[in-house]
């Protein structure tokens, strides 16, 4: 996992062997390393925080979802929703997405580029980590125009932890932390209410649940 880290950072082959929990390897030190990789608190984290979007999104019952990046659709397929567009710029998460849910729509986009909706749900995890402030606030906004009035917003941040510094060194993920709270102050600066959050027990990996606020 290391070698397709540093080459590919944090895209959905990366992640969908840290969601499958397969460690690998091409020799007897590989295989430690990626053992070890997998068995830390990071990887555990993030494998908590596809659970708890599962349990999420699947509990509020939508009916048309867009999940953007949609990586390999892992969390998206699960959701049950009639209408699934699965968006994102990389090929190769959206061969992946194609394979696991080929009744989707499945299209190369942005955020700013994804289809206008309506949707009841939305599915934005783990890119907010790679974005500064102002950034994140023009993506929070772009998605909250593509909600319902009573959709929601499934978001996530990474909290400062001690493997970060390590993972930036041997994987080459530079991520920007930013606490539960920071994340909501952007989500409320977006036009957002945050009605739950949750976090692995380490405390990294947190979960977002938010909708948008009636207009004044």
């Amino acid at each position: 996992m290391p070698f397709l880290a540093r080459r590919l950072g944090g895209a959905a082959l990366v992640m969908e062997q840290i969601y499958a929990n397969r460690p690998s390897g091409r020799n007897a030190l590989g295989r430690l390393v990626d053992r070890a990789i997998h068995a830390g608190p990071a990887a555990r984290a993030v494998r908590h925080r596809w659970l708890a979007t599962l349990e999420i999104g699947r509990a509020l019952a939508p009916r048309a979802v867009l999940s953007v990046p949609c990586g390999s659709a892992r969390d998206a397929r699960a959701m049950g929703a009639a209408r699934l567009v699965l968006a994102d710029p990389d090929p190769q998460a959206r061969a992946l997405a194609r394979a696991a849910c080929p009744d989707a729509e499945v299209v190369g986009a942005t955020v700013e580029q994804c289809p206008a909706g309506p949707f009841d749900l939305v599915l934005y995890v783990g890119l907010s980590e790679y974005l500064d402030d102002a950034d994140l606030v023009q993506h929070l906004n772009m998605l909250r125009g593509r909600l319902t009035l009573d959709g929601a917003l499934l978001t996530t941040c990474t909290a400062e932890h001690p493997q970060r510094a390590m993972m930036a060194r041997w994987l080459g993920w530079r991520t920007r932390a930013r606490t539960p709270d920071a994340l909501g102050a952007l989500l409320d600066a977006a036009g957002y209410r945050v009605e739950s959050r949750v976090a692995d027990p380490f405390g990294v990996q947190w979960v977002l649940l938010a909708r948008p606020r009636p207009l004044a």
